[in-house]
């Protein structure tokens, strides 16, 4: 039988508007073999649970699973022939009270990836879920990822919790945990937040990510007893507002000249040593 005739005789099934013709239909549904049931499962979409219920034991609930978009009430009526790896990974959506009553069959590592789960409800199943999997799709609080900040990946939640961001005294706590490369690289971060961890950025990388022009350098002063000198950037033979680096102390620089430098590099001009650490 050809795929446009298993379609029209669900059809007939799902639409009927006699008793009679929703048997007849029926008869001919079950004579069909398992390679149609599959495509049933798969390609008509939404079977109604009238049809669930009549030919429960023909579909191939794997498939039901993964294409059809089921509703909680219709999980709760079926939920004997449910799939539950593939309702935790494509029915999205899935309300508290759902996951709270059927935590036990959900596949959490799948979970955490397709939903959005409360804190309390990660906090009760903490030695199941895939850690690795909560720091990157879960919207985390600074207060719970302080609770598991051994458990959390620090790389991750770097990339993915705009949270950070918003609390300062929390990046401070795990600055060195942190990856401040991608904390940069992918939030729009405050200017409070970047003049307090200013010293943690590489300056390009400020400039480039977030357009923030570092004029007041923290790796470089103003010399206070400033002598006539060239400088080894610009090469004019006075430098404009002569600055020394604080780490080298070179200081044959102008001020504009080294800020510049700073914003793409992270070495002294002339002596190749880091500024940043």
């Amino acid at each position: 039988m050809t795929i446009p005739d298993y379609e029209l005789v669900v059809d007939i099934f799902e639409n009927a508007h006699s008793y009679k013709r929703r048997c007849a239909a029926a008869a001919i549904l079950r004579n069909f073999d398992k390679a149609t049931w599959n495509n049933i499962s798969s390609t008509y979409n939404p079977l109604s649970q009238t049809f669930l219920q009549t030919f429960r034991r023909n579909l191939n609930w794997t498939l039901i699973c993964k294409y059809q978009k089921l509703s909680e009430d219709c999980m709760e009526r079926f939920k004997k022939h449910l799939c539950w790896w593939n309702v935790s990974r494509y029915q999205r959506h899935l309300s508290p009270d759902f996951i709270k009553r059927h935590k036990h069959h959900l596949e959490w590592t799948e979970l955490v990836q397709s939903q959005e789960l409360e804190e309390d409800m990660i906090r009760e199943m903490k030695d199941v879920v895939d850690w690795v999997a909560v720091s990157y799709r879960q919207k985390l609080s600074t207060a719970f990822m302080d609770e598991f900040n051994r458990e959390i990946c620090w790389e991750v939640v770097s990339c993915t919790q705009r949270s950070i961001c918003q609390d300062p005294d929390f990046a401070e706590r795990y600055a060195s945990r942190l990856n401040w490369f991608s904390i940069c690289k992918n939030n729009s971060l405050p200017m409070d937040f970047i003049k307090r961890f200013i010293r943690r950025f590489n300056p390009y990388t400020l400039y480039y990510y977030q357009g923030y022009v570092v004029l007041e350098s923290p790796y470089a002063e103003v010399k206070p007893d400033p002598a006539p000198t060239s400088c080894a950037i610009c090469l004019a033979d006075a430098a404009e507002h002569p600055v020394r680096l604080r780490v080298c102390g070179h200081s044959s620089f102008c001020k504009a000249c080294i800020d510049i430098w700073l914003n793409t590099h992270s070495t002294c001009p002339l002596c190749r040593e880091n500024c940043f650490e």
